[in-house]
Order: structure tokens, then sequence, then C-alpha cells
């Protein structure tokens, strides 16, 4: 995840720590001045990387996650342990 992120969002390093601002880290080194189209990007690649396929709606209230918390989420839906519309 943290790659996908990386790579689309033309973040440095793939390195993020777990109380690292979701916001910030999805928005990329420029936060705010990141292109719609590739965040967009990012999260298509990490949803079929971690098969979230038909879970867009899995991203929707994340404001205010810290990155931790948004790994967490991930692990519950692949666990199966939470509805894709969370």
């Amino acid at each position: 995840m943290s790659e996908s992120i990386a790579k689309y969002v033309k973040w440095p390093t793939p390195y993020f720590l777990p109380d690292d601002s979701y916001e910030v880290i999805i928005c990329g080194v420029h936060f705010l001045g990141v292109s719609f189209p590739d965040y967009e990007m990012a999260l298509a690649y990490i949803e079929e990387k971690l098969s979230l396929n038909g879970k867009s709606s899995f991203w929707v209230n994340m404001d205010g996650c810290t990155f931790i918390e948004v790994v967490a989420r991930v692990k519950k839906v692949l666990n199966g342990n939470i509805q894709k519309d969370v």
C-alpha cells in the first residue's frame, strides 16, 4: 500500500509513520497540489493490488484518520470482518 501511494502521488520514499495523517499521505508531497487523477490512480492501484475491487466506497470517511487506522481498516476488509460500505 505504501509503495502504491508513493508511486502515484510522488512521494520520494514509501515509508510512512503510523500516526501520519492519511489525508497528507494520499495528497502527496505538495499537499493539496496533487492532481485528482494521481490520487484516483493511487486508490485504484491499491484496490486492484489488494483485491479490494468493487469496494471503492471503502475510501469514504477516511478524513482525520491516521495511516495505521487506514491500514487496520484495509486488513479488516481483507479478512471479511467489515462491510464494504464503511
